[in-house]
């Protein structure tokens, strides 16, 4: 049986949630850990062989490599020289990677396959060279018909589980025949609600919603199977199982990292899943039940075994330190419609090393979107953000650095000098800019006490903040308020990663601007700045409320805390 993955279509609801909810790992080892993978991988074998002739025009074909690969990088490196249309698909271990031809290839024809040199291995080192496979087609017909040489579950099976993918394995590659059409190629009876085929070489996956337990199952292959020749199956394929009975419930079996790790390592790579049984992967979950940090770390879509008990995930960049990493499992449901148990089942785990409500590190950027944009799904670049804010130019001696505000097209609307002295940030000043030029800078006589750490230990504190500039001997802008952290925790909802930030200190900056111009008063503004401060990721939203200017509020799209200048 082939290793099945579920494509995006059929996992509308669940793939969010699922790669949420499998952030995991064992804790820090202690140790240096294993050396790095520094070798380069290199094809090892292929079929056909290298300038074959006489080859089938059907396949499969398939490039071994040294090792496992990075699926994506290779398949975003392959070029097909001679008119043909191929499928690509792995084996389970990453190391195979198959071609099998949508439609007959020409006779006597020459086919070259390039992978090319940028393909990466799972250490990301490339193979540094393109390889070329090349080989040309019989020129023989195909008369022969296409025959069933196995089907998965076996006839006459028992005990099957609901949800398995069936597997049938043809002689040779079939047409692919598209959509959910049981009516036309394969009947199969008590029909499940939906479903959909995926065509690897000879073998066709039939993915599908659970059958009824303890019910007999009925497939028939018709004969309107056809090879990529045109010649029909030979007769029909009949073959049945029966489903197994279930009224057990499934749980979650075990985790990496286990469930309420402490001191799980913030350079985890990879985190995986394992259930007590397959469970149907179509879950149903609210966002707030994921944390919205683990869903940013989403790399790829969750690779299920086989009979999907198990899934593995990768993470695409390091965890925060000293966070509690947390998803419920509820209304999760294994193939006969059994809840988890228990319903729902909360699962954590919690990081090394130091916690902040305030991160500063060269690079760390926020990606924000403006609420009245929509909520439709927004990622960084090309305009699907609205501003981004980047720490730029930390000096960790002196404890100065900026934030650094910039619109999607790229320019720069205005940027905050601030400094951290023992447990406070100060504001020193700030640079305004017209359409990316700029405009004015502002820098005060005196540095405010914006933010106070440890954030929590100062929740239910206020304290005042007032400043002037002065240019020359005069007075031009004078800044007076108060800045508090509010002293509960609030819940911010991340629409656009499906999941929500959870206690959340909120941050007020209250000031009024005064104006002057030759000693006169010419102008008050009132300016009301809040900021949502969530563990370990820092500010997640951002609204502004300014008499001369329309109300802002943004929420954070992508919070990219992986990033470090230089790297």
């Amino acid at each position: 049986m082939i290793a099945g993955k579920l494509p995006r279509s059929i996992l509308v609801l669940s793939l969010i949630f699922v790669l949420s909810m499998t952030g995991c790992s064992d804790s820090d080892s202690g140790g240096s850990g294993p050396d790095p993978d520094t070798t380069l991988p290199a094809v090892v074998a292929t079929y056909p062989a290298q300038s074959a002739v006489d080859v089938s025009r059907t396949g499969p074909f398939w490039v071994v490599f040294s090792e496992p690969m990075d699926e994506e990088s290779v398949d975003d490196n392959i070029e097909i020289t001679g008119g043909a249309s191929f499928n690509f698909y792995w084996n389970d271990g990453g190391d195979t990677l198959f071609f099998a031809a949508s439609v007959l290839l020409s006779a006597n024809t020459t086919y070259g396959i390039l992978i090319g040199e940028e393909s990466e291995d799972l250490a990301s080192n490339m193979i540094g060279a393109d390889y070329y496979l090349s080989f040309t087609t019989t020129s023989e017909s195909d008369v022969t018909a296409p025959t069933v040489t196995s089907v998965y579950p076996e006839n006459g099976a028992e005990g099957v589980n609901s949800g398995a993918v069936l597997e049938i394995v043809f002689s040779e590659p079939i047409v692919q025949f598209g959509d959910w059409d049981l009516q036309t190629y394969i009947l199969i009876s008590p029909k499940p609600e939906d479903g959909y085929f995926e065509f690897q070489g000879n073998s066709v996956l039939i993915y599908h919603y659970p059958f009824p337990t303890e019910t007999l199952v009925s497939i028939e292959i018709t004969t309107g199977i056809e090879d990529l020749s045109g010649n029909n199956l030979a007769a029909a394929y009949n073959f049945s199982f029966t489903t197994m009975a279930d009224n057990i419930r499934p749980y979650l079996e075990s985790s990496v990292p286990a469930n309420q790790s402490w001191g799980v390592s913030t350079g985890l790579e990879t985190m995986s899943f394992t259930f007590s049984e397959p469970v149907f992967p179509e879950f149903d979950m609210p966002d707030e039940n994921v944390d919205a940090r683990i869903v940013q770390l989403f790399a790829s879509e969750p690779e299920w075994n086989e009979d999907f008990s198990a899934l593995e995930i990768s993470l695409a960049g390091p965890l925060l330190p000293g966070c509690k990493y947390w998803v419920y499992f509820e209304d999760v449901e294994d193939m006969a419609g059994n809840p988890i148990s228990p319903n729902p089942t909360y699962y954590y785990f919690t990081t090394a090393g130091e916690r902040s409500y305030f991160p500063i590190e060269n690079g760390y950027t926020w990606y924000l979107i403006d609420e009245d944009i929509g909520l439709a799904a927004k990622e960084p670049g090309a305009g699907e953000y609205d501003v981004l804010r980047r720490i730029e130019n930390y000096n960790p001696s002196t404890g100065d650095f900026d934030e650094v505000f910039v619109r999607w097209n790229g320019q720069i609307e205005n940027k905050t000098f601030l400094t951290i002295d023992g447990n406070t940030i100060y504001h020193v000043g700030r640079e305004e800019y017209d359409e990316g030029i700029l405009e004015q800078t502002m820098i005060w006589d005196e540095p405010m006490p914006y933010i106070k750490l440890p954030v929590p230990d100062h929740a239910g504190e206020s304290w005042p903040v007032s400043s002037t500039i002065t240019v020359g001997e005069e007075v031009v802008m004078s800044l007076s308020g108060t800045c508090e952290i509010e002293a509960g925790t609030v819940t911010v909802s991340a629409p656009f990663m499906e999941g929500v930030f959870v206690n959340c200190y909120v941050h007020h900056l209250y000031v009024t601007v005064q104006m002057f111009e030759g000693g006169f008063l010419t102008g008050t503004d009132e300016v009301h700045q809040i900021t949502y401060l969530a563990e370990g990721a820092g500010p997640v939203r951002h609204a502004e409320i300014d008499t001369e200017e329309p109300p802002e509020d943004h929420i954070i799209s992508v919070v990219d805390w992986s990033f470090v200048e230089g790297d």
